[in-house]
Protein backbone atom coordinates (compact mmCIF):
# COMPACT_ATOMS: atom_id res chain seq x y z
CA UNK A 1 0.00 0.00 0.00
CA UNK A 2 1.43 3.36 -1.05
CA UNK A 3 1.82 6.23 1.38
CA UNK A 4 -1.23 8.48 1.61
CA UNK A 5 -1.12 12.23 2.12
CA UNK A 6 -3.11 12.67 5.32
CA UNK A 7 -4.59 15.74 6.96
CA UNK A 8 -4.76 15.45 10.74
CA UNK A 9 -7.14 17.61 12.78
CA UNK A 10 -6.58 17.80 16.54
CA UNK A 11 -8.59 20.45 18.38
CA UNK A 12 -10.37 18.20 20.87
CA UNK A 13 -9.23 19.47 24.27
CA UNK A 14 -8.09 23.10 24.10
CA UNK A 15 -9.15 23.84 27.69
CA UNK A 16 -6.99 21.00 29.02
CA UNK A 17 -3.83 22.95 28.23
CA UNK A 18 -1.99 24.26 31.29
CA UNK A 19 -0.01 27.47 30.83
CA UNK A 20 1.84 28.75 27.78
CA UNK A 21 4.68 26.22 28.07
CA UNK A 22 2.53 23.09 27.82
CA UNK A 23 4.11 22.27 24.46
CA UNK A 24 0.93 21.59 22.57
CA UNK A 25 -2.28 23.18 21.43
CA UNK A 26 -5.02 22.84 18.81
CA UNK A 27 -3.40 22.25 15.44
CA UNK A 28 -3.58 20.63 12.02
CA UNK A 29 -0.87 18.71 10.19
CA UNK A 30 -0.08 17.13 6.84
CA UNK A 31 1.94 13.92 6.66
CA UNK A 32 2.63 11.02 4.34
CA UNK A 33 1.45 7.85 6.07
CA UNK A 34 2.11 4.32 4.84
CA UNK A 35 3.60 0.93 5.68
CA UNK A 36 7.03 2.46 6.29
CA UNK A 37 5.72 4.94 8.83
CA UNK A 38 4.61 8.55 8.97
CA UNK A 39 6.60 11.46 7.51
CA UNK A 40 5.54 14.92 8.59
CA UNK A 41 5.15 17.50 5.83
CA UNK A 42 4.19 20.49 7.97
CA UNK A 43 1.92 21.54 10.81
CA UNK A 44 -0.03 24.67 11.69
CA UNK A 45 -1.34 25.84 15.05
CA UNK A 46 -4.72 27.48 15.44
CA UNK A 47 -4.90 31.14 16.38
CA UNK A 48 -6.83 31.27 19.67
CA UNK A 49 -6.48 35.03 20.22
CA UNK A 50 -10.05 35.77 19.12
CA UNK A 51 -12.51 33.39 20.80
CA UNK A 52 -15.33 34.58 18.55
CA UNK A 53 -13.57 33.51 15.34
CA UNK A 54 -12.88 29.84 14.69
CA UNK A 55 -9.50 29.44 12.99
CA UNK A 56 -9.70 25.78 11.96
CA UNK A 57 -10.46 26.16 8.24
CA UNK A 58 -8.14 29.19 7.87
CA UNK A 59 -5.38 27.15 9.55
CA UNK A 60 -5.92 24.29 7.10
CA UNK A 61 -5.81 26.76 4.21
CA UNK A 62 -2.55 28.28 5.52
CA UNK A 63 -1.04 24.83 5.96
CA UNK A 64 -1.94 23.62 2.47
CA UNK A 65 -0.74 26.87 0.87
CA UNK A 66 2.62 26.73 2.64
CA UNK A 67 3.08 23.05 1.75
CA UNK A 68 1.97 23.57 -1.86
CA UNK A 69 -0.82 21.02 -1.45
CA UNK A 70 -4.09 21.22 -3.36
CA UNK A 71 -7.23 19.87 -1.66
CA UNK A 72 -7.65 17.02 -4.17
CA UNK A 73 -4.17 15.74 -3.25
CA UNK A 74 -5.32 14.88 0.27
CA UNK A 75 -6.09 11.16 0.37
CA UNK A 76 -7.18 10.82 3.99
CA UNK A 77 -8.58 13.06 6.72
CA UNK A 78 -7.99 11.96 10.32
CA UNK A 79 -10.08 13.71 12.96
CA UNK A 80 -9.65 13.54 16.73
CA UNK A 81 -13.29 12.96 17.74
CA UNK A 82 -13.16 13.34 21.54
CA UNK A 83 -14.17 13.14 24.23
CA UNK A 84 -13.31 16.79 24.40
CA UNK A 85 -14.65 20.29 24.27
CA UNK A 86 -18.22 20.30 22.96
CA UNK A 87 -17.83 23.11 20.41
CA UNK A 88 -14.24 22.40 19.38
CA UNK A 89 -14.94 18.74 18.69
CA UNK A 90 -18.12 19.43 16.74
CA UNK A 91 -16.35 22.01 14.55
CA UNK A 92 -13.51 19.58 13.85
CA UNK A 93 -15.95 16.81 12.90
CA UNK A 94 -17.93 19.15 10.64
CA UNK A 95 -14.74 20.31 8.91
CA UNK A 96 -13.52 16.73 8.46
CA UNK A 97 -16.85 15.68 6.97
CA UNK A 98 -16.84 18.56 4.52
CA UNK A 99 -13.26 18.09 3.37
CA UNK A 100 -13.70 14.33 2.89
CA UNK A 101 -16.95 14.81 0.97
CA UNK A 102 -15.50 17.49 -1.34
CA UNK A 103 -12.13 15.85 -2.01
CA UNK A 104 -13.16 12.19 -1.95
CA UNK A 105 -10.55 11.52 0.76
CA UNK A 106 -10.95 8.68 3.24
CA UNK A 107 -12.49 9.84 6.51
CA UNK A 108 -11.01 8.33 9.69
CA UNK A 109 -12.25 8.92 13.25
CA UNK A 110 -9.56 8.77 15.94
CA UNK A 111 -10.56 8.71 19.63
CA UNK A 112 -8.76 11.55 21.40
CA UNK A 113 -7.49 9.17 24.10
CA UNK A 114 -5.54 7.38 21.36
CA UNK A 115 -3.93 10.68 20.39
CA UNK A 116 -2.90 11.46 23.96
CA UNK A 117 -1.47 7.96 24.45
CA UNK A 118 0.57 8.17 21.23
CA UNK A 119 1.86 11.64 22.07
CA UNK A 120 2.93 10.50 25.53
CA UNK A 121 4.79 7.46 24.20
CA UNK A 122 6.63 9.55 21.63
CA UNK A 123 7.63 12.10 24.28
CA UNK A 124 8.82 9.54 26.86
CA UNK A 125 8.50 5.82 26.01
CA UNK A 126 7.54 3.56 28.88
CA UNK A 127 6.65 -0.04 29.62
CA UNK A 128 3.47 -1.45 31.09
CA UNK A 129 -0.14 -0.49 30.77
CA UNK A 130 -1.31 3.06 30.26
CA UNK A 131 -4.63 4.79 30.98
CA UNK A 132 -5.94 8.12 29.68
CA UNK A 133 -8.54 10.04 31.68
CA UNK A 134 -10.67 12.53 29.74
CA UNK A 135 -14.01 14.32 30.18
CA UNK A 136 -13.73 14.68 33.94
CA UNK A 137 -17.06 15.82 35.38
CA UNK A 138 -18.40 15.56 38.88
CA UNK A 139 -16.99 12.42 40.47
CA UNK A 140 -16.08 10.49 37.31
CA UNK A 141 -13.67 10.49 34.39
CA UNK A 142 -13.83 8.72 31.03
CA UNK A 143 -10.90 6.30 31.14
CA UNK A 144 -9.38 4.33 28.25
CA UNK A 145 -6.75 1.68 28.97
CA UNK A 146 -3.90 0.70 26.65
CA UNK A 147 -1.19 -1.90 26.29
CA UNK A 148 2.14 -0.30 25.47
CA UNK A 149 4.14 -1.29 22.40
CA UNK A 150 5.33 0.33 19.20
CA UNK A 151 1.92 1.99 19.26
CA UNK A 152 -0.47 2.02 22.22
CA UNK A 153 -3.24 -0.52 21.67
CA UNK A 154 -6.57 0.23 23.34
CA UNK A 155 -7.95 -2.58 25.50
CA UNK A 156 -11.47 -1.65 24.49
CA UNK A 157 -13.80 1.30 24.68
CA UNK A 158 -13.39 3.85 27.42
CA UNK A 159 -15.64 3.71 30.49
CA UNK A 160 -16.62 6.15 33.23
CA UNK A 161 -14.63 5.49 36.40
CA UNK A 162 -14.74 6.98 39.89
CA UNK A 163 -11.74 8.14 41.93
CA UNK A 164 -11.85 4.87 43.86
CA UNK A 165 -11.73 2.88 40.62
CA UNK A 166 -8.74 4.91 39.44
CA UNK A 167 -6.88 3.78 42.55
CA UNK A 168 -7.42 0.18 41.42
CA UNK A 169 -5.70 0.67 38.04
CA UNK A 170 -2.38 -0.98 39.09
CA UNK A 171 -4.33 -4.16 39.74
CA UNK A 172 -5.42 -4.01 36.09
CA UNK A 173 -1.81 -3.81 34.90
CA UNK A 174 -1.82 -0.03 34.44
CA UNK A 175 1.30 1.77 35.66
CA UNK A 176 0.78 5.24 34.15
CA UNK A 177 -2.30 7.45 34.21
CA UNK A 178 -2.45 10.45 31.89
CA UNK A 179 -4.69 13.31 32.90
CA UNK A 180 -5.18 17.06 32.72
CA UNK A 181 -5.83 19.73 35.33
CA UNK A 182 -9.43 18.58 35.61
CA UNK A 183 -8.28 15.12 36.69
CA UNK A 184 -6.13 16.66 39.42
CA UNK A 185 -9.19 18.54 40.66
CA UNK A 186 -11.04 15.22 40.87
CA UNK A 187 -8.41 13.07 42.55
CA UNK A 188 -6.50 15.67 44.58
CA UNK A 189 -3.59 13.91 46.30
CA UNK A 190 -5.42 10.61 46.68
CA UNK A 191 -3.44 8.92 43.88
CA UNK A 192 -0.04 10.11 45.09
CA UNK A 193 0.32 7.20 47.47
CA UNK A 194 -1.02 4.49 45.18
CA UNK A 195 1.80 2.00 44.73
CA UNK A 196 2.71 1.24 41.14
CA UNK A 197 0.82 4.17 39.61
CA UNK A 198 2.40 7.30 38.13
CA UNK A 199 0.19 10.25 37.19
CA UNK A 200 1.42 12.36 34.27
CA UNK A 201 0.14 15.30 32.30
CA UNK A 202 -0.89 14.81 28.70
CA UNK A 203 -0.90 16.58 25.36
CA UNK A 204 -2.52 16.25 21.96
CA UNK A 205 -1.01 16.83 18.54
CA UNK A 206 -2.14 16.36 14.97
CA UNK A 207 0.81 14.14 14.02
CA UNK A 208 -0.19 11.61 16.69
CA UNK A 209 -3.73 11.75 15.30
CA UNK A 210 -2.35 10.83 11.87
CA UNK A 211 -0.21 8.03 13.31
CA UNK A 212 -3.13 6.48 15.19
CA UNK A 213 -5.41 6.77 12.14
CA UNK A 214 -3.60 3.71 10.80
CA UNK A 215 -5.29 1.67 13.56
CA UNK A 216 -8.80 2.97 12.84
CA UNK A 217 -11.12 2.02 9.98
CA UNK A 218 -12.39 4.71 7.58
CA UNK A 219 -16.08 5.62 7.73
CA UNK A 220 -18.52 7.31 5.43
CA UNK A 221 -18.14 11.06 6.09
CA UNK A 222 -21.83 11.20 7.03
CA UNK A 223 -21.09 8.70 9.83
CA UNK A 224 -18.31 10.79 11.38
CA UNK A 225 -19.60 11.97 14.77
CA UNK A 226 -18.07 13.24 18.02
CA UNK A 227 -17.51 10.77 20.85
CA UNK A 228 -19.54 11.66 23.93
CA UNK A 229 -18.90 9.86 27.26
CA UNK A 230 -22.21 11.04 28.69
CA UNK A 231 -25.52 12.31 27.47
CA UNK A 232 -25.12 15.94 26.40
CA UNK A 233 -25.99 18.35 29.21
CA UNK A 234 -28.40 20.21 26.92
CA UNK A 235 -30.28 16.95 26.30
CA UNK A 236 -30.38 16.16 30.02
CA UNK A 237 -31.79 19.59 30.79
CA UNK A 238 -34.36 19.21 28.01
CA UNK A 239 -35.50 15.89 29.46
CA UNK A 240 -35.77 17.42 32.95
CA UNK A 241 -37.77 20.37 31.60
CA UNK A 242 -40.04 18.05 29.64
CA UNK A 243 -40.65 15.92 32.74
CA UNK A 244 -41.52 18.99 34.84
CA UNK A 245 -44.05 20.04 32.21
CA UNK A 246 -45.52 16.57 32.13
CA UNK A 247 -44.63 16.00 28.47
Amino acid sequence: MAAVLTLGIETSNPSARVGDDAGWGPEVALAWAGPEGVRLVDREGLDLSNPHDDDLLPAIARLCARAGVKPREIGRVAVSIGPGGFTATRIAVAAGKMIAEVTGALCVPVPSAWVAACQAMRAAPFEGGLAVALAVKGATAFVTEFDAGEFPIARGHGVLRTREELMELPGRGVGTLLGDRFLLDLVGDSLAGVRGLTVRGMGFDALSCIEMAGLSAPVDPAALVPMYPREAEAVTKWRELKARRGG
